[in-house]
């Protein structure tokens, strides 16, 4: 398990919404001559991909360090910290896969960036103290 404690962590801002974040486990399926209905077992476990959609700001330093994440071709993944409402954390690792411009269509929309995080390892939840 990876150790996120001594992480120096670099926010973000101007986050309009965020993704899903969690395990999900693929599903294998066999039929066989004897059964009128498919054995089902568990497979391997994938996190998926994780999007972070901002407003565009040229000098954050959260979101240049992500386009620089991106435009890398190093696959050495980074630790991230997603901090929830009621103070719970979730902990993951991801390699950033793009950092992607979002025009909007009409008179009064903000450029936006969506950041998309392929996770690479099991997500991590930190619950709040109760």
């Amino acid at each position: 398990m990876t150790d996120y404690t001594s992480d120096t962590w670099q926010q973000v801002t101007g986050i309009k919404s965020v993704g899903e974040i969690g395990d999900k486990v693929t599903e294998i399926k066999f039929e066989t001559l004897d059964s009128p209905r498919p054995h089902k077992m568990k497979g391997t476990r994938d996190a998926g991909s994780f999007e972070l959609t901002a407003g565009f700001l040229a000098n954050d330093p959260g979101q240049v360090a992500m386009r620089a994440a991106a435009a890398s071709n190093d696959s050495t993944p980074f630790n991230f910290r997603v901090a929830l409402k009621d103070g719970s954390i979730r902990y993951f690792s991801g390699l950033v896969m793009s950092a992607e411009g979002v025009t909007g269509s009409d008179a009064n929309a903000v450029q936006m960036e969506k950041y998309t995080i392929s996770i690479t390892g099991a997500p991590l939840i930190v619950l709040a103290a109760a």
